[in-house]
């Protein structure tokens, strides 16, 4: 058998480690290896579920923590992993490989493309200086003459705009949903937020012409315990905001009353490309009481609940549910028309309000959340249970909710 070479050896080091990176970033779903025994039990629970394949707690430890290099069986069952594959349709560690070098390509590709956009922002910024500096000389050599002339100036008001509109500035943003659409809604820059994606529960035949946007309650959400499974919201429907220093956002729902537990409707405010980090606000189900909800989502499995019911219950409470001792379904004591969610964002502050018909705002909490400025708002029903062939928790009904409008300004002065 022919000896690597040092090169060799230390470009499978290198693949090595990137497949230590990439099992760890999809199974924990950050980039720095902690070496704690339940994260290893952890992606043990995640490799068996997704793949099929079963490996010790032991040999998933040697290899994150570079103890001895893996045997190429269990390579594969780590790449098969990663580029989700499966017992029936596995994945090698040259497949990988392959993946991995393609990737690497893509992100110098993308460098470069960064790199140039800044060296022509660079050129661009100094073709703008000279311009000024001409356009300041040209004008003095104007005043001069007209000084020569004879004419008198009394005085010369300079007004330089040093506002950044395309930063500072909110952008208004209003839109009533007429239907479901989901073809005219793309058309609008509406667009389905990559976490869970199911077009087969989109857009039902009786919902088409109801004027309104109508979402439904199915398996799913972003608060799970259980990490034996994968915490998802099917169809959060999504449109890019531009929210600035202060702004307030308003989503109104219209006939949503939840009656079984963790039944919900309401928005999530997205800061980047993925679920996470990322705040939402609901009218939920908890049981005994429908209730506003909101929670700040820090991690797959890290969720920070912004208004606890047993603290808020006095300002949160909608109605009470009453469940029947008999076969009937529950039901809240007050049905509520239509509700209006109101969330004001003003530097790291958040603001939450409610009203239902046409009583007042509520007031229900403040809170200071250390986040970038929101990039998206994405508009979700769900009832917080796993989506799995077999749920092992009770499953709610199924429920619709209407939304009727979404309205993104800047704040008023009375906030």
């Amino acid at each position: 058998m022919r000896k690597q070479s040092k090169n060799e050896k230390s470009q499978n080091e290198q693949y090595y480690q990137a497949l230590r990176q990439e099992v760890w970033q999809k199974a924990i779903g950050n980039n720095v290896i902690n070496r704690k025994s339940h994260y290893y039990e952890q992606i043990k629970k995640k490799i068996s579920q997704n793949t099929g394949f079963l490996l010790s707690k032991d040999t998933i430890r040697n290899f994150l923590e570079s103890k001895h290099v893996p045997q190429v069986k269990t390579l594969d069952i780590y790449s098969t992993y990663v580029l989700d594959g499966n017992s029936d349709m596995p994945k090698t560690f040259q497949d990988f490989q392959n993946w991995y070098h393609n990737k690497s390509i893509f992100r110098k590709a993308k460098e470069i493309l960064l790199n140039n956009r800044k060296k022509s922002l660079y050129i661009i910024s100094i073709l703008l200086t000279i311009m000024l500096f001409c356009g300041i000389v040209l004008r003095r050599q104007s005043f001069k003459n007209s000084l020569n002339q004879g004419n008198k100036v009394s005085h010369l008001n300079v007004t330089f705009n040093s506002s950044n509109d395309t930063i500072n500035k909110v952008i208004d943003y209003y839109k009533v949903f007429k239907n479901s659409n989901l073809s005219e809604l793309r058309k609008a820059g509406w667009f389905l937020f990559p976490d869970y994606i199911n077009l087969a529960i989109w857009d039902k035949e009786e919902y088409k012409n109801n004027g309104y946007l109508t979402l439904e309650t199915h398996l799913g959400g972003p608060w799970l315990e259980n990490d034996n499974y994968s915490p998802r919201t099917a169809n959060i429907l999504a449109h890019p905001i531009q929210c600035a220093d202060c702004c307030e956002i308003k989503v109104k729902l219209v006939g949503f009353n939840p009656y079984q537990r963790y039944q919900q409707a309401g928005f999530f405010l997205f800061y980047s490309d993925t679920e996470i980090p990322s705040i939402y606000y609901t009218f939920s189900c908890g049981g005994n009481n429908n209730h506003i909800q909101a929670v700040y989502r820090d991690g797959e499995y890290s969720n920070t609940d912004l208004i606890p019911f047993s603290r808020y219950q006095y300002r949160s409470r909608i109605s009470r549910v009453s469940v029947p001792k008999t076969q009937d379904s529950p039901s809240p004591e007050i049905l509520v028309d239509s509700m209006v969610f109101k969330l004001i964002v003003k530097d790291d502050h958040y603001f939450f309000q409610y009203k239902t018909d046409q009583n007042s705002y509520v007031p229900v909490a403040s809170k200071k959340i250390l986040l970038d400025k929101p990039k998206y708002i994405g508009l979700a029903a769900f009832q917080g249970r796993p989506d799995v062939p077999q749920p092992i928790y009770d499953t709610a009904d199924i429920i619709p909710a209407k939304f009727e409008y979404v309205h993104i300004s800047a704040c008023t002065e009375r906030n």
